[in-house]
């Protein structure tokens, strides 16, 4: 629970304190690197989910966006489908439905990154699973899948 802590105070860090002390600023970059590099997507689907914090929850989608567009084949099925499972009940959640735009654009960006990596072959019900798991009276549910819908294919 330690490093949860330092990951995030080092990304609001980061984030929030543009002109500050290099120092300080080196010891929160290594922080994150520091977690990136020690199987940083797993890491990053904890903090995601239990993070209160809007920029951390984007700093770790960012970590998983960069394991689903530059290593997938190198993750084993078992991965694969932790992080397809995570991310659909994030969608079933109210996990984004308070959530800034950029948080909810790279939340979509993920998905669609899943959809193009594992449909139709290993998971060919993606829209089926989508659309079931979204609040179908929720006004940001339909943004998602709009968001999803547009980009998909291009």
């Amino acid at each position: 629970m330690e490093q949860l802590d330092q990951f995030e105070q080092s990304v609001l860090y980061l984030v929030n304190v543009p002109n500050s002390d290099p120092n300080l600023r080196r010891q929160a970059q290594a922080i994150v690197d520091e977690v990136t590099k020690q199987g940083g997507w797993q890491f990053a689907l904890t903090k995601f989910s239990s993070t209160n914090q809007s920029e951390v929850k984007f700093w770790s989608l960012q970590l998983i966006e960069k394991t689903v567009s530059n290593s997938w084949s190198q993750l084993s099925e078992s991965d694969k489908g932790s992080i397809r499972l995570h991310f659909l009940s994030c969608l079933g959640s109210q996990i984004l439905y308070n959530q800034p735009v950029y948080v909810i654009n790279k939340f979509c960006l993920i998905l669609i990154l899943l959809c193009k990596q594992t449909y139709p072959e290993v998971w060919p019900s993606f829209f089926n699973d989508v659309l079931s798991t979204l609040n179908a009276d929720s006004l940001r549910s339909f943004d998602i899948f709009l968001r999803i819908r547009r980009n998909i294919w291009k």
